[in-house]
């Protein structure tokens, strides 16, 4: 009888053990799995921007994405993240018959193909990254944005921050996705981001709205002409701020020094904000901090930008030192 009771207290043991094991093993894989799912749900976070940790784990767990590596074709030869596909600026620029400026946004037909082109669908999730500055990947995100496509998100501090983070490069070309019919979803459009040349001439007799420059200073202050420009100098009432300073090596700076940045420069959210550049890339990089880091909720990219404005000899400019 005792040896009878002591097998049955080993086999209780010994289940109650396996038990336990079995409980901590499934409390284990379901936090795995819970952990990786906040990883890939982030990437439908508010400020649309994720980080290297996020994207591996999303590629990992996720189906329906698309990778977006916006650089010229040379460097993207020379490597780039896994399952990337490359498109650089005359794939979202529009051609030349349809604005009298070279640079500006393609069109949203134009977009729409490019956008079957890679078999993305309303729901598919479009990342984008460039080198390490994220201004490309922000311009070609408010176009999206701007035309309808929500579910579009940068990597903060591109093709850098992956590497940084120890996640391999690839030089293998995908296979191009099985081609789709896209259309945009006119409800989605977000044309509030948008301003043209209309709304920036306004600004001469209305200073209620703000006017930011986030080109180089030499190109604000009119000290040099980059290419494409027709004069030196910058829309007169603008408010200055250069928009590298808005990152470092790292990618965008935290929300603390970009609010500092801003403030310091009397840029307040309830102001209405346009910005410019030299041809509405940087300056789509300044409206994405400004409306998805910081969200201030009134702040629009003037898509012409300098090379529009220098180019129409009856407008005003001003030179010399800024704000």
């Amino acid at each position: 009888m005792v040896l009878e009771r002591l097998d049955r207290q080993k086999i209780y043991a010994s289940v109650s053990f396996t038990g336990a094991w079995l409980f901590r093993l499934s409390l284990i894989t379901l936090l795995l799995i819970c952990n990786s799912a906040q990883a890939a749900l982030s990437i439908q976070n508010a400020n649309k921007l994720i980080n290297a940790q996020q994207l591996h784990s999303t590629m990992q767990s996720e189906s329906n994405w698309v990778l977006l590596d916006i650089r010229p074709r040379f460097q993207y030869m020379l490597g780039h993240i896994p399952n990337a596909h490359n498109i650089w600026r005359p794939a979202y620029e529009a051609d030349d018959w349809t604005y009298p400026i070279k640079g500006m946004r393609a069109s949203k037909k134009k977009m729409a193909q490019l956008l079957s082109h890679f078999g993305v669908n309303p729901d598919t999730t479009i990342i984008l990254y460039n080198e390490h500055n994220n201004s490309d990947s922000a311009y070609l995100w408010w176009i999206l944005t701007l035309y309808g496509h929500t579910n579009t998100v940068l990597l903060d501090g591109g093709l850098m921050a992956w590497k940084r983070a120890g996640f391999h490069t690839s030089f293998k070309i995908p296979r191009t996705p099985v081609k789709g019919q896209y259309i945009f979803n006119h409800h989605h459009a977000a044309s509030e981001l948008l301003a043209e040349l209309n709304d920036v001439k306004s600004i001469l007799t209305n200073q209620d709205v703000l006017l930011l420059d986030v080109r180089p200073k030499a190109e604000a202050t009119g000290q040099k002409r980059a290419s494409g420009a027709q004069r030196k100098g910058r829309i007169p009432h603008s408010l200055w701020l250069d928009y590298t300073e808005t990152i470092d090596e790292n990618g965008f700076l935290s929300k603390q020094q970009l609010e500092t940045l801003f403030t310091q420069k009397g840029i307040k959210p309830s102001q209405t904000i346009i910005i410019y550049c030299h041809s509405g890339v940087a300056s789509a990089n300044a409206l994405f901090v400004l409306k998805m880091l910081l969200k201030y909720p009134d702040v629009r990219n003037y898509d012409g930008s300098w090379v529009e404005w220098s180019s129409i000899k009856e407008l005003p400019i001003t030179k010399g030192l800024i704000k």
